[in-house]
């Protein structure tokens, strides 16, 4: 009797080792990784498409609808720059406090920054997720009493299952790589200054799909 309870506790044993094994070193528990390479597929041009808002983030934000263009590099083995923003406009702006929004972009082209892989990033059945960033980004916003210029770098976060492309927000940056900022402050009456956070939120469907290699 004896020795079977002991057979049962080593078996027991056993089988919690075997699962903390699983649960270690499975793909899903693990973290996102830097990779040495890229694949981007299909690669070449590309034209997107949404609303986007951009501003102040102490003070005030306007929404514009945006068009952006550039080109993505083709085929494994990719290393960064990932891609190139060539083109980016804005028309039908509105919810300047200050008058009419102009909003222009500054010496593009902008490189397409990868940054961060994950093959699991919400669990077995989750969603092949790239992190990034595109800069040096600028934009220059003119109103009737105020402009200024948002420079830095902006982050981004690609589902590659949906191809949902999501520029700006809170994303996490690189150490060393400088936030989207104000610089360049004429007018705006203290409702802008220079070193304020900026802000950049838009939102793109895009038809590639980015993925990282170790």
């Amino acid at each position: 009797m004896a020795l079977r309870k002991r057979v049962r506790h080593v078996i027991g044993i056993g089988v919690v080792a075997v699962a903390m094994v699983v649960v270690a070193t499975s793909p899903a528990a693990a973290d996102p990784f830097e990779p040495s390479s890229w694949t981007v597929v299909p690669g070449g041009p590309y034209s997107v498409s949404g609303p986007v808002q951009f501003g102040v983030a102490a003070s005030f934000l306007m929404t514009c609808d945006s068009a952006m263009s550039g080109t993505f590099t083709s085929g494994p083995g990719v290393t960064n720059p990932l891609g190139t923003v060539e083109t980016l406009g804005f028309s039908n702006c509105t919810g300047g406090p200050l008058g009419d929004v102009t909003a222009t972009v500054n010496e593009p082209p902008y490189d397409i920054i990868g940054s961060t892989y994950d093959q699991y990033a919400e669990g077995v059945s989750g969603v092949p997720e790239t992190t990034g960033y595109i800069g040096h980004f600028g934009l220059h916003i003119s109103m009737t009493v105020c402009e200024f210029d948002l420079v830095g770098n902006v982050p981004f976060t690609f589902d590659n299952d949906t191809g949902d492309w999501r520029v700006g927000g809170e994303g996490p940056l690189p150490a060393g790589v400088a936030a989207l900022h104000v610089i360049n402050v004429s007018g705006c009456l203290g409702l802008v200054n220079d070193g304020d956070p900026g802000v950049y939120l838009a939102g793109y469907l895009l038809n590639q799909m980015i993925t990282g290699q170790p």
